[in-house]
């Protein structure tokens, strides 16, 4: 059976070091009212903007609407097409159709329906193998005698 994971971590935060020592710090000294990471804010002062230190939390996040608008227009193209949608039998191939060319001319900025249907479709051609899950039936007993 595959298995896929996803963990996030800060590397120089993991350290077994720096987690035994946070562990002893009392709580009242890591959190102020509303304020947390105080101490990490207090060492950071001698080597980061104040920009940085009072900023608001950011996300990272990619530029998928210009990619899927430009170097990976044709990729999204081929695999959201209208034939292959409507082989996979879950969605309506005019309407995903739409959703493209509104994103593709700058209509709108449909990225995240985009990412979801890209997603799935690689997802259900990996594990379901075609139709009705008889692929990841088939993957599941090959799993089981070997």
């Amino acid at each position: 059976v595959r298995r896929a994971h996803s963990l996030e971590v800060r590397v120089p935060l993991r350290d077994h070091e720096v987690l035994g020592f946070a562990g002893t710090i009392p709580a009242e000294m890591k959190i102020r009212g509303a304020t947390k990471k105080c101490m990490l804010k207090k060492v950071g002062e001698k080597f980061l903007p104040e920009a940085t230190l009072r900023g608001r939390k950011r996300g990272f996040s990619i530029p998928l609407d210009f990619w899927f608008r430009g170097e990976l227009r044709n990729y999204v193209q081929e695999t959201l097409a209208p034939g292959r949608i409507e082989k996979l039998g879950y969605f309506n191939p005019q309407f995903i159709q739409g959703l493209l060319d509104d994103h593709f001319c700058g209509r709108a900025n449909n990225e995240n329906k985009i990412w979801a249907l890209l997603v799935f479709v690689l997802w259900h051609d990996h594990y379901m193998a075609g139709t009705s899950g008889k692929g990841l039936a088939r993957e599941t007993a090959r799993s089981k005698k070997g």
